[in-house]
């Protein structure tokens, strides 16, 4: 949503997003979802459309020239989305490690954390706060 309303109002003075999660390259698990015929009533028509239809990858380039991003994806694969999109790759029970990346970003950190997860994290909100203060997360030495 951030980086839709970046998109929309370049002129909103906002240096730095942090996205938690979000699949900016699309999402199996909606998309999967959506075919289903109760699916979309899990998913709404603003995840259809802004995850399956048109995910931040295809028209967020701007935004990532003009404002820093960051991007925290999670690896502990616990969350309904595991079962619907059958993962074969990293993820956190609802978004695929490779669905988070976006180009134009400028960091990308994968914590031990599942996608609800990630909410609640402490490490999560420290990560947060580096990047909103300093541009990078924290990495160990």
């Amino acid at each position: 949503m951030a980086l839709r309303m970046l998109a929309v109002r370049p002129d909103i003075r906002i240096d730095r997003v942090v996205c938690l999660g979000s699949p900016l390259c699309g999402s199996r698990a909606a998309f999967h979802l959506s075919q289903l015929d109760w699916g979309n009533l899990i998913l709404g028509k603003t995840i259809t459309e802004g995850v399956i239809d048109d995910a931040a990858h295809r028209w967020a380039r701007g935004v990532a020239d003009s404002h820093e991003i960051g991007i925290i994806a999670g690896d502990v694969p616990i969350g309904f989305g595991r079962l619907v999109a059958g993962f074969e790759e990293e993820n956190d029970g609802t978004v695929a490690v490779s669905e988070t990346r976006m180009p134009g970003a400028k960091d990308h950190v994968v914590m031990p954390v599942s996608h609800k997860g990630m909410l609640i994290s402490r490490d999560v909100a420290d990560q947060t706060a580096a990047f909103l203060q300093r541009g990078e997360f924290l990495r160990e030495p």
